[in-house]
This record gives C-alpha cells, structure tokens and sequence, in this order.
C-alpha cells in the first residue's frame, strides 16, 4: 500500500527533525534548566512538532486519494513504456513457447503455453480451421512437406468437375441430353477442345513456376525469422504464427498496467518528499516564532514580568559570584597597598 510507505517515511524523517530541534533547544536554553524557560521550550516545540505532524499527515493522505484512480497527461510517457512492456512481454512468450515444446505437449499452438490446451477452439490447430489436420495427430498438423491451403500446388485431382448441369464440362465421349423444349446443341469442336486444354496447361505450368519462385522466399523467411526468435521450423509453423497470440490481449493490459505503474511511482517519489518538506520542515520554520512568542506568554501585558522570571539566575550562582566578586576587591585593594610601598 502506498499509503503506508508514504506514512513510513513520514515518520523517519519526523523523528530526524525532532532530534534535531531537541538539540538546538539544549543548545540555546540549556543554561536555563533551574529556571522554567527550558521545559516551557521543550513543551512548545513539542505542541509545534505535533501540529505539523497532523497537517502533514493530512496532506499525505489526501495526496494518496488522489491516486486511487489511474490519471495521467504525460501520454508520450505512457505510451513509450506501453510499447517497450509489450514487446518484453512478446519476447518472452517466444521463448517459453517453441515449436518443439509445443509438439512434444501436443497443443498444436507454439503460442499455447506448455501442459495447456489453446483456449480458441476454432484455432489453426482445430480441424475445423485447418482441413489438413490430421485426426490421428495429437499436434493437429501431420509432419511433412507444407500443406497449407496457399502452398498446395493445384493439380487435376484436387480439382473436382462440376456436373453438366451447373455449367462443368461433359465428357468428350458422351452425347448431351437434349431436354424437352430446348434446341439441339451444336456439337463440339475438336479444335476449340484442342485449345481449351492447351489454356488449361499452360496456366497450371505458369502457376507451378510461380511456386517454384516463391518457395526459396519462403524458406528465407523461415530461417531469418527463426534467426529473430520466432518459433518457426516450417511453414505449417508459419501458418500458426500469424494467427496470432490467443493470450494477446492479456499481454496488452499487462503492459499497460505496468507502464501506468511506471509513471504513477515517478510522480509520487517527487510530490511524496515535495510535500513533506513544504508542510511539516518549512512549516516549522515558519511557524515557530509565533507559537514560541505565544506559549511563552511574551505577548501579553505582563510579557517584561515574565520574561525577568524566565531570565532569573540560579540563587547558587548569584552567590557564588558575589563571592568571587568581594574576593576580587579584596586582592584590588592590596595590590594597591604594595605599589605604594614601590613607591
């Protein structure tokens, strides 16, 4: 609780000015001990000290109010310390969570922490998202070349024909079905089958040469983002990576909690020690005349009546210097006696 920490130093730093009080007051009126002077000090400072203490004591709690609810102008602030949270808390998700620990757990998730099921159920390591799952593996996508639905390389058997009757093509052999009402359709040229087929080849021979360009850029950034700490291996790796972390959000206010925490403690290590040295140090300082002319009572009618009692000497010391006073004359007066004998 800050409250509490901010009251701690309060109090050392009470105790310290006390001390230091205590010994100016022994320092200027101690020679006064016999008479009252020096305990009616004592007993001001001590009613001046506690009436600081109480307003300071104040101030500190009503400066604790106000951070009970989380405010700040300094955005840029906010915002660097946001960033640089995130992205320490981002590293440290991909170094706990690889690839490898998470096929040897079994959640399928690089992101999903170890000896936990991914909290998405519709994830990339659910068979519904990812057609190539497999439902023997426990990891959700099978070892092996990339199968993923933007590197599989169309061919003629992943290819399913549409029946002729939503506008797929017929077979070449079979006759079409003339429905009643409709005209007889004009049978097939042989050459314009010829050049539908050459299209048709020469597509999938460009499209099998744009893969075969596009694998070296990919096995490239595989390497270089394993290089940075990514816990990519292969490119159903990769598919997984960018879904994104399903913890991200948590991260999110994880770093900014930590980045508010980080402005709010700067601001009170400053207007923390601000205030006790305004309300408490400087407020004696100001204060102490004024409540030392009035608890001594050298305000009043009777103030020069007071203030001899409060000077009154002790009755042993006026004694005892009248005595060393007429020892004095005594030793004068003789000495004079000699020099005239000098004489």
């Amino acid at each position: 609780d800050w409250e509490d920490a901010a009251l701690d130093c309060f109090k050392v730093i009470r105790e310290a000015v006390a001390e230091q009080l205590d010994g100016l007051v022994d320092t200027h009126f101690g020679r006064f001990a016999r008479s009252s002077l020096l305990d009616t000090v004592y007993a001001v400072v001590q009613r001046l000290i506690e009436k600081r203490q109480d307003e300071t004591v104040s101030r500190i709690k009503w400066l604790m109010r106000l951070e009970r609810r989380p405010y700040t102008q300094n955005h840029h602030y906010l915002t660097t310390y946001r960033d640089k949270f995130l992205s320490k808390y981002r590293g440290e998700r991909r170094k706990k969570n690889t690839v490898a620990t998470s096929n040897k757990n079994g959640n399928g998730n690089p992101m999903t922490p170890v000896g936990q099921q991914s909290p998405l159920p519709y994830g990339l390591d659910s068979p519904v998202m990812n057609p190539y799952a497999s439902p023997m593996s426990n990891a959700g996508v099978p070892p092996g070349p990339p199968r993923g639905p933007l590197l599989r390389q169309p061919t003629r058997s992943n290819t399913m024909p549409l029946p002729p009757s939503m506008g797929g093509a017929q077979n070449p052999g079979q006759q079409p079905q003339q429905q009643p009402g409709q005209r007889q359709a004009r049978p097939p040229n042989p050459q314009e089958q010829y050049m539908q087929q050459m299209r048709e080849q020469q597509e999938q021979q460009a499209m099998q040469r744009q893969l075969q360009q596009t694998t070296p850029d990919l096995s490239n950034l595989i390497s270089q983002l394993a290089a940075a700490g990514f816990p990519v291996q292969n490119s159903s790796d990769l598919e997984r990576l960018f879904a994104g972390d399903p913890y991200e959000e948590v991260l999110i206010v994880m770093s900014e909690v930590r980045a508010y925490w980080q402005v709010a403690y700067k601001r009170i290590i400053d207007l923390l020690p601000l205030t006790i040295d305004e309300d408490f140090v400087v407020g004696l300082a100001q204060d102490a005349q004024d409540i030392l002319m009035e608890g001594l009572g050298l305000t009043g009618l009777d103030a020069n009546k007071q203030a001899a009692e409060f000077l009154a000497e002790d009755p042993d010391i006026v004694a005892e210097r009248d005595q060393l006073m007429s020892k004095l004359a005594r030793v004068d007066d003789v000495w004079e006696r000699l020099s005239k004998f000098k004489g």
